[in-house]
Order: C-alpha cells, then sequence, then structure tokens
C-alpha cells in the first residue's frame, strides 16, 4: 500500500490490503488533517488485479473507513479495470458502504467518473485533477 500525500490532498494506493496498513493509513491521514487544519480529500485507488481482502482486512476496514470519514470532507474509492472481477468489487463495496457508512462514500471506475459526477463544483475537479496527477508520477494510471 502507499500513501501520496499532497496538502489537503491524501490518495493510497490499496494493491495488497494489510490490517497494519489500513491502521497506518488512519494514523497518516489524522496527521495530515492536524498539520492542515481543515478536512481532507481523500482517495483510494485498487487496482483490477488487487486481491480480495481477507476477513481481517474486511472487518479493519469498517472501523479504518469509519475513521477515514472524521477527517475527510470527501472519501471516494476508484476500482480500475472494466472486467467482472472489478465491477463485482465496486458492486460489492458499494454495497457495504450503503448499509455501513449510509453513502457517504463515492464508488468509481475511474477518475473521469468522479470527474462527470461533479461538473458545476470546479474545486472538486481541482482535486481529482490532483489526484489523477499523484497517481501517475507514481506510475499508476487512473
Amino acid at each position: 500500500m502507499l500513501n501520496l500525500q499532497e496538502k489537503q490532498i491524501h490518495v493510497a494506493i490499496c494493491d495488497d490490503m494489510k490490517v497494519e496498513e489500513a491502521i497506518r493509513t488512519v494514523e497518516l491521514i489524522k496527521i495530515q488533517y492536524q498539520f492542515c487544519g481543515q478536512p481532507l480529500f481523500y482517495v483510494a485507488l485498487v487496482p483490477e488485479e488487487a486481491p480480495m481482502p481477507d476477513q481481517a482486512v474486511r472487518n479493519a476496514m469498517t472501523v479504518t473507513l469509519r475513521q477515514i470519514q472524521e477527517y475527510c470532507e470527501f472519501t471516494a474509492v476508484i476500482f480500475t479495470g472494466a472486467g467482472l472481477k472489478a465491477s463485482m468489487k465496486r458492486t460489492l463495496f458499494a454495497g457495504i458502504l450503503m448499509i455501513v457508512m449510509r453513502g457517504k462514500w463515492h464508488v468509481a471506475r475511474s477518475i473521469d467518473e468522479l470527474i462527470r459526477k461533479s461538473p458545476e463544483n470546479p474545486r472538486r475537479l481541482a482535486q481529482l485533477q490532483a489526484v489523477a496527477r499523484l497517481a501517475a508520477e507514481h506510475e499508476f494510471h487512473i
């Protein structure tokens, strides 16, 4: 897992989640929030080939997703890929979020999908473009 930070933006590239990494991400977000003094813009990027998390990680994610929300004004997860497996991950994750988080998270296939959902919000568009730039700088194209 790779955490990228820039001002109020936090991007987590979640290739193979471990419980310790989920906890560490929350710690990094909390520190970044305290440093910025205002809510963050958080996007998790999940590559198409990333394995499904085991039960321990799923349990930890339920807790950490709530904690991340405490420090963020915007939260999203992008499951890349157009195949059936990626689509199933998006659907399952969105369902869990609807039940557990009451729709406070955005789930998408790409950064472009999130941009299309925010056409009249210049600030969000700028933040999403910064997320895309940060990801590209680390050779993760969304």
